[in-house]
């Protein structure tokens, strides 16, 4: 677990801080995105269609509708409706999407999937948590696995050497000839214990993408002062955004709260409790405003093709499993401390 973290820890950092490298490659959105040569550098490709190949020296974030990864990279993070891994190579996976496939890939320590479907048949160093409706494993894994699913298929040639954990209530089918080191059962409903449906998650999460584009669009033509001021926050505003934000986001409820037990303060705290609703609002939207001219300004010269691919990263990177809520945090947290420091310069 504290290994698990400590990888979380280097997605937010990647998150918050840029890559500094003169490579175009790095950053590829369109509608078919192919990447195949060696990339010195983390990488960011999203679109419809996305195929990576090649060597990514550094971390892999890849988000489209189809998507296709048999790339060497440190780190993937992978989400998208129809996802495959095939003969991919990386140290720890998170991979999200509908129909999720990881086929002859080499994943040397641990993987988080959340989807559908799931089929694996690779190989596993260390443990492997799955969440889907229906999941079908065929291959080896070199410690712990975890399943909640509706229906689970462990076929003849799994090789699990630690612990198979799945819900009581599950339907699972399990090959003689799969080896299988123990078993055990977790008790509840597995719709309780799965809580996951991806076709409303990815529905909710392109109706919640474009109101927030729509916003974002709407703010730069109308109040083009008010993004340029945040485009212009340089890396060194980073820490202090994200500190003066989850200060703000602690403390503005309980002045709220105190103001309004007073009479003269309910009117006020009123206002202040409001303002803070609709800090939640804006902050990813002034998120991605500050990141995205961090990230791509040198490469995406539009500033609405900026933001529109800045926000689909964000919110494709929340469907992720145990990355999602890191992500939603470090915006929430970003975009207050945003809204904090253009108050302080007024």
């Amino acid at each position: 677990m504290k290994k698990s973290f400590k990888i979380l820890l280097v997605l937010f950092m990647f998150l918050a801080f840029p890559v500094m490298a003169d490579d175009g490659k790095l950053y590829q959105a369109g509608d078919n995105v192919t990447s195949e040569s060696e990339i010195a550098g983390t990488s960011f490709f999203a679109g419809n269609n996305v195929n990576t190949k090649g060597t990514i020296d550094g971390i892999l974030f890849s988000a489209g509708n189809m998507v296709l990864d048999s790339s060497s990279s440190d780190y993937a993070f992978v989400a998208g409706n129809e996802v495959t891994i095939s003969g991919a190579s990386f140290k720890d996976g998170f991979i999200a999407g509908n129909i999720l496939k990881i086929e002859s890939s080499n994943i040397e320590r641990d993987l988080y999937a959340a989807a559908s479907s799931i089929t694996l048949n690779s190989n596993i160093g260390r443990n492997t948590y799955l969440a889907a409706a229906e999941v079908t494993v065929n291959g080896t894994i070199n410690g712990n696995l975890t399943v909640y699913a509706d229906t689970i298929n462990i076929d003849s040639d799994t090789v699990i050497t630690g612990t198979l954990k799945y819900p009581e209530d599950a339907k699972i089918t399990i090959s003689e000839n799969a080896q299988i080191n123990a078993k055990e059962t977790v008790k509840g409903n597995t719709k309780d214990l799965v809580k996951i449906d991806i076709k409303t998650k990815i529905t909710d999460m392109l109706f919640s993408y474009v109101n927030a584009l729509l916003v974002a669009i709407v703010i730069i033509a109308v109040l083009g002062n008010l993004y340029e001021k945040i485009a212009k926050m340089g890396k060194d505003k980073i820490l202090s955004n994200i500190g003066f934000g989850l200060l703000a986001m602690i403390f503005i409820p309980f002045v709220s709260i105190i103001l309004m037990v007073t009479m003269a303060g309910i009117s006020l705290g009123l206002l202040v409790m409001n303002l803070y609703i609709l800090g939640f609002c804006l902050s990813t939207i002034f998120s991605s405003f500050y990141y995205g001219n961090l990230l791509f300004k040198d490469k995406i010269k539009n500033k609405y093709l900026l933001v529109l691919v800045t926000l689909l990263i964000i919110y494709v990177l929340r469907l992720v499993p145990f990355v999602g809520g890191l992500v939603t945090l470090l915006c929430m947290c970003t975009g207050f401390g945003i809204i904090v420091s253009l108050i302080r310069r007024k």
